[in-house]
C-alpha cells in the first residue's frame, strides 16, 4: 500500500474521534454554586475552559435573580433529573427580567465568550402565554448569535407554572458555532403576565471547540509524508 495512504486512513480516524469527542457543558444561571465575578455593569465567569461576560444595554444592570427565586407551582424543570437547579430564576436586567416593552428600544442581554463555542440549547423561565386571550397572546424570547437571524421561542406555560421553555438548536440543524449571543424580548402588543413581554435566561448548553494537539501533529506528519512521496517520484 502507498505509505501516504496507509498513514492517512488511521490518522484521519484518530483526528475525527478527537474532534468529535468534546462533551457539552451546562451553564445553569439558576444554580447558587455557579461561580461568577462582578464586573462593570455585569458579571464574568468561565465554562468548559472558556471565559465569558454577561452585560446589558447601558445604563441597564444585569440581575442574577431576576424575580427573587423560582416561583412556579410546577417544578418539573427542577426535580431530580430535571435540567435546572432553580436556586434562582435566572438572569434578567435592572429590576426584573429581559423586557421588550416599556423601554426606549427594548433591553438587550449580551453573553459573550472569549472564543467561539458550540451552542446546543437555551433554557428560559418566566416565559408565559395567556390561554384566555387567543393563541397569539404569548411572550417570546429572541436569541441572536453573532448578529445572525434571530432564533425565537414562544411561551409554552401559563402563569404560576414557572414559565419554563427550551430553545433546542438541534431542531434548526445545530449545534451552532458562535461567540456573541444577544437576548431580547418580542416588542409588540401580544402581552401577558405583567403587561410586558419579558423572561429570564435560565441556562444554555455549550462546549468549547478546541484544536487538539494531535491535529497539529497529524498536519506535520502529513507534510513530511507528502515531501517524502515527491522525493520518491523524483528519484
Amino acid at each position: 500500500m502507498n505509505p501516504l495512504r496507509s498513514f492517512l486512513l488511521p490518522a484521519g480516524l484518530l483526528v475525527g474521534i478527537l474532534c468529535n469527542s468534546v462533551s457539552a457543558a451546562y451553564l445553569d444561571f439558576t444554580d447558587d454554586s455557579l461561580s461568577l465575578s462582578s464586573i462593570t455593569d455585569g458579571y464574568s465567569g468561565s465554562i468548559d475552559g472558556v471565559g465569558f461576560t454577561l452585560t446589558s444595554t447601558n445604563p441597564a444592570v444585569v440581575k442574577l435573580d431576576s424575580d427573587g427565586g423560582y416561583d412556579g407551582s410546577s417544578s418539573a424543570p427542577c426535580q431530580a433529573g430535571g435540567p435546572l437547579k432553580c436556586d434562582k430564576d435566572g438572569v434578567g436586567i435592572n429590576n426584573d427580567e429581559i423586557s421588550g416593552l416599556n423601554e426606549s428600544s427594548g433591553q438587550i442581554l449580551t453573553l459573550e465568550f472569549a472564543t467561539a463555542v458550540s451552542i446546543s440549547s437555551f433554557d428560559f423561565l418566566d416565559l408565559y402565554r395567556n390561554p384566555g386571550a387567543g393563541s397569539q397572546a404569548r411572550e417570546q424570547a429572541r436569541v441572536t448569535i453573532d448578529g445572525g437571524t434571530p432564533y425565537t421561542r414562544d411561551a409554552l406555560g401559563i402563569s404560576g407554572d414557572g414559565g419554563y421553555a427550551r430553545l433546542d438548536l438541534l431542531a434548526y440543524g445545530g449545534p451552532v458555532l458562535g461567540k456573541k449571543i444577544e437576548f431580547t424580548a418580542f416588542q409588540g402588543t401580544n402581552l401577558q403576565d405583567d403587561a410586558d413581554n419579558d423572561y429570564a435566561l435560565a441556562a444554555l448548553t455549550v462546549s468549547a471547540v478546541p484544536v487538539p494537539a494531535a491535529v497539529w501533529l497529524f498536519g506535520t506528519a502529513l507534510a513530511g509524508l507528502i515531501g517524502f512521496s515527491k522525493r520518491r517520484k523524483a528519484a
